[in-house]
């Protein structure tokens, strides 16, 4: 069992073409990285970046990142909300 998490920054170079000059060929798609994953590992894209891990550490790392996302989605709820109260909304 491994108890490590694989992050590939720039996630989306892998869901298009990089920009120019770098040569398309060079990088896999998102599909192909995919295929070369072993069964029994994961793949999830949160913020620009790949995160590669086992399964057996799902019901750790899954957790944490929802608390990370939930966590920034109340923090931009409440900026809006300050911001339309202030504006008389």
């Amino acid at each position: 069992m491994m108890n490590c998490v694989i992050l590939i920054d720039d996630a989306r170079l892998f869901l298009a073409p990089p920009p120019s000059p770098h040569n398309y060929k060079n990088w896999p798609s998102l599909s192909e990285i995919a295929t070369v994953i072993p069964n029994d590992w994961d793949m999830i894209e949160f913020e620009d970046v790949l995160y590669l891990f086992n399964k057996c550490i799902s019901d750790d790392f899954k957790p944490f990142l929802q608390n990370l996302i939930t966590n920034k989605y109340n923090k931009k709820k409440s900026l809006w909300q300050g911001l339309i109260s202030k504006l008389g909304g």
